[in-house]
């Protein structure tokens, strides 16, 4: 039964590298990791790292059932270093 729980979390709520796509020109959060449509991020739109913030927010401020810090922390991970942008520098 145990084993049948964790099975059932993990389809539930997924890690949160599961559903992010990077090409070239998006990064795509997908519909069955984040619960409602795919969505394209284009990289273009995120010029500066005070854009990404204004992503973040657009993102975290919808109402997707996966939409969870830990996957919103792992986008915004993941868009520094496609940018070259130092996450932890002071």
């Amino acid at each position: 039964m145990v084993d049948t729980m964790q099975h059932s979390q993990k389809s539930v709520n997924p890690p949160p590298y599961a559903g992010l796509r990077v090409s070239r020109n998006y990064v795509t959060l997908k519909r069955r990791y984040w619960g409602y449509v795919d969505y394209d991020i284009p990289l273009d739109k995120i010029p500066t790292p005070l854009s990404l913030l204004n992503w973040v927010q657009h993102v975290s401020a919808k109402a997707w059932p996966f939409s969870t810090p830990n996957r919103v922390a792992y986008l915004i991970e993941t868009v520094c270093a496609l940018k070259g942008w130092d996450l932890w520098r002071a």
